[in-house]
């Protein structure tokens, strides 16, 4: 938790809906500072809508959700690969437009933040590449320079949709051990959705498996998608079989 013993993020009985479908309902827990959270659960069951609820993208339609008021979020959408070569815009530029949601106009780049860009480029081991166009890379090179776009204004928290869904599994292994170091070493609170929890599960510290409702909320080493619930109608939380969902540390 932050110093203050308050979540940096809180929701509260969350409910989205799109027209009559109802995306997420009854949703309910809290992301620490430190956490490694893995958001996982089947295509539709609502884990993007869940994730952009959360940052203040989408507007719960019931509910409510509390962050912490000086919390910086970085984010990593869904499906950011550019595939057209020819794309006028360069690592470098691609990145420092992480920058320019911060600066008031004119919104210039300074000689500071090339700095910061290469530094964080560097890090993340694409420093090389700063000038090439965001086209001609290779997947696992564009998804680092999408994850420097999100770090480079030092955020408290990343998130990514899916970032190693066009990976193969060594580039996957080698994306979320970068996010490991940023989460140990740098105290970067990270929340990865991903349908390869049996790769991220290694890394993170807490799972929340979404299904229109949470179904669980926990330990990895507790986690077990064969043992969940789904809740009957009118509960606002399920419970796996034998256990409380929430609190599973």
């Amino acid at each position: 938790m932050t110093q203050n013993n308050k979540p940096l993020i809180r929701s509260k009985d969350l409910q989205v809906n799109y027209g009559t479908f109802t995306a997420i309902r009854n949703i309910s827990f809290d992301i620490d500072k430190g956490d490694f959270l893995a958001v996982v659960g089947p295509n539709g069951g609502g884990k993007s809508t869940l994730i952009k609820t959360l940052m203040g993208i989408i507007r719960p339609t019931k509910g409510e959700v509390e962050t912490e008021s000086k919390v910086k979020i970085g984010y990593v959408p869904q499906n950011v690969q550019v595939r057209e070569r020819r794309f006028p815009a360069s690592v470098e530029e691609v990145v420092a437009t992480g920058l320019l949601m911060e600066k008031s106009f004119p919104k210039r780049i300074t000689k500071r933040d090339l700095e910061r860009i290469k530094d964080i480029l560097d890090f993340l081991g694409v420093s090389g590449i700063c000038k090439k166009p965001i086209g001609e890379l290779s997947g696992g090179q564009q998804q680092r320079v999408m994850l420097a776009r999100a770090m480079v204004s030092n955020p408290d928290m990343l998130v990514l949709d899916e970032p190693t869904s066009a990976l193969d599994i060594t580039m996957r292994r080698k994306f979320l051990e970068m996010l490991h170091h940023l989460n140990e070493a740098h105290d970067v609170t990270i929340v990865l959705i991903t349908h390869d929890l049996m790769t991220a599960s290694h890394y993170v510290t807490q799972v929340v498996h979404v299904d229109n409702r949470l179904l669980y909320h926990g330990a990895p080493a507790k986690y077990d998608p064969a043992n969940l619930t789904i809740p009957m109608s009118g509960e606002k939380e399920s419970q796996p079989k034998g256990g409380v969902v929430h609190g599973m540390a």
